[in-house]
This record gives structure tokens, C-alpha cells and sequence, in this order.
């Protein structure tokens, strides 16, 4: 349950007079979340919406701030926390900033450690996102095998990005043994938020029964197809088939719930069930926006 190590906004929550809205969390849900998740969900979403008219920020300073409100929100959900309590949490604060002009001190104050924030925040070389279940791991030059980001899935697999001939790719990775077939397609998918709105997290019969049952069926799924196949043989000797997916085979995964599952299906044959293997999305969309910042020297 990491939040940003690195504090992009260290004012104090009664600056924007929100602290009574953290309070209205129920316990059980306030003692399961890190004491800090609502305080940092509700100073970020606040300085955010802030910045929609007030232009203190830049773009990337702005993007590492909501890498910052996307893991604390993650946090709270994965406490317990309900998805409708989380945003009538941002919506008081959004109405406590709107009070603040832009030349409020309290506000400039936040924006300034926000800025200080980001410094040290983008000179970080990668970070760590634990999930419930999983984690990924970001860094932004890749590691000696290609990937930027990665989470281990079973036997072996790898998810995240990675360099290809063009540059990073949605990839997925399986290891080979001597005898193993090459899977000939694969399918990237998960829940498709725009035809499936209501997260599978909750609903009755899939809680605690493992990333497979919160997984999207075909019917309420984004779908992405691989593109490229290939092997390639690892620094100790492994040889991995991978798949190329497009680079924004990722995009939508925002809207998710971080609890939910993201499936790669493999297969030789178009029509076969195939091969099917499961992975967190977990604090995915800061994941991603911490690779979208480049390092500052």
C-alpha cells in the first residue's frame, strides 16, 4: 500500500479546511487504509482541480500529482473503502479549494511543495508499487532484459512495457522450455469501463476468489490482439516468448478498480481456449505516469 515516498503536497489538510471529511470515513474503514491515504487523496484532488484555474503547475508536475491522488485513492480502496465515499471525500475538497483564490498563500505554499516534490520525485531512477496481490516495478531506463515496467505473474510470466524495434511496447513474456510450442496469438484484456461501469470488485461470488473471478468476460471487455511474436533469451540463458501489444493497450485501465484483474489469453489456434493468465492492475496508472515523466538531471 505505497504512496509516493516523496510528498508532493506537504500542507497541512486544515489549510483546506477538509479534515472534517476524512473524519467521516467509518472506523473499520479508516483503521484499514494507511492513516495517511484520505489526508493525501484529499490534498491532491484538491490541488488538482485547483490548478484547472490557477496555472502554478506544469504539465509534468501536474501528472506526478495525480500519480500521487491515483495511488492514495488505490490505498483507500483496497482499506475498504467504497468508491462512493472516496468521492464525496474529493468532492468536499474540491469545494473547500474553490473558496481560494489563486493568490491564496495556502495555496501557493502547496503548489511551491508540489514543485519541490516533483524534483526529487522525477530524479528517482524507478519505484515500487505493491498491490494486494502483486506488484509492479517501474524504472525509467530498462533493466538488462528490455522492460521499463514489469509484474511477475505464475510460471514465470512477465506483464508491463518494454523496449521493442520502435520503441516501449505493451509486452508479455512466458518462459519456453525445450518442448514448449510457441503460442501463435495472444489477447490482452480487462474490463471495458464505458459498456461495464459497476467494478467486479464487490460483486457476490468473485471477492476472495482470486484475480480469475475479477477478470472481465469477452462481453464487458476492452480486447487487444499481439501484434508481434518473438524469443528472446535472457541474461542467465532463459529463452521467453514474447508479444507485443500496442503501446496503448493500457489505456482505460484509469477507470478501474486497482483490485481487478488484467488477462493475457494465449492459443495456437484461433478457436482454441487456450492458455489464460492473470494479473493485478494495481497502482498501474501511476506506474505508468511515473515512466511518462522524464528524469531531471
Amino acid at each position: 500500500m505505497l504512496l509516493l515516498r516523496v510528498t508532493l503536497v506537504a500542507a497541512a489538510l486544515s489549510a483546506f479546511a477538509v479534515a472534517p471529511a476524512a473524519a467521516q470515513a467509518t472506523p473499520a474503514a479508516a483503521q484499514a487504509a494507511p492513516p495517511d491515504a484520505a489526508t493525501a487523496f484529499a490534498e491532491r484532488s484538491a490541488l488538482l482541480h485547483a490548478m484547472q484555474r490557477c496555472p502554478l503547475l506544469s504539465d509534468e508536475e501536474l501528472t506526478a500529482l495525480a500519480a500521487g491522488a491515483a495511488q492514495a485513492r488505490s490505498a483507500l480502496l483496497r482499506g475498504g473503502w467504497t468508491q462512493t465515499r472516496i468521492e464525496a471525500l474529493r468532492s468536499r475538497a474540491i469545494v473547500a479549494v474553490d473558496a481560494r483564490a489563486c493568490t491564496d498563500p495556502a495555496l501557493r505554499q502547496s503548489a511551491a511543495q508540489a514543485q519541490a516534490g516533483f524534483v526529487a520525485w522525477s530524479r528517482l531512477p524507478g519505484m515500487h508499487f505493491p498491490g494486494e496481490v502483486a506488484a509492479w516495478r517501474a524504472a525509467r531506463a530498462p533493466d538488462a532484459d528490455g522492460w521499463y515496467l514489469r509484474q511477475e505473474g505464475r510460471f514465470g510470466s512477465i506483464l508491463g512495457v518494454r523496449e521493442g524495434e520502435d520503441g516501449p511496447v505493451v509486452a508479455f513474456a512466458a518462459p519456453l522450455t525445450a518442448n514448449s510450442p510457441e503460442p501463435a496469438f495472444g489477447i490482452l484484456s480487462f474490463r471495458d469501463a464505458a459498456r461495464a461501469p459497476q467494478s467486479l470488485i464487490g460483486v457476490p461470488g468473485r471477492d476472495g476468489q482470486g484475480l480469475a473471478a475479477v477478470s472481465a468476460s469477452p462481453a464487458m471487455a476492452r480486447q487487444t490482439w499481439a501484434q508481434e511474436r518473438s524469443v528472446v533469451v535472457t541474461e542467465d540463458g532463459r529463452r521467453l516468448a514474447i508479444l507485443a501489444f500496442p503501446v496503448n493497450a493500457f489505456d482505460g485501465v484509469e477507470a478501474l478498480d486497482p483490485r481487478e484483474a488484467i488477462e493475457v489469453r494465449l492459443g495456437r489456434t484461433v478457436g482454441e481456449t487456450g492458455a489464460r493468465l492473470y494479473f493485478e492492475v494495481g497502482d498501474l496508472v501511476a506506474a505508468r505516469a511515473f515512466l511518462a515523466v522524464q528524469p531531471t538531471p
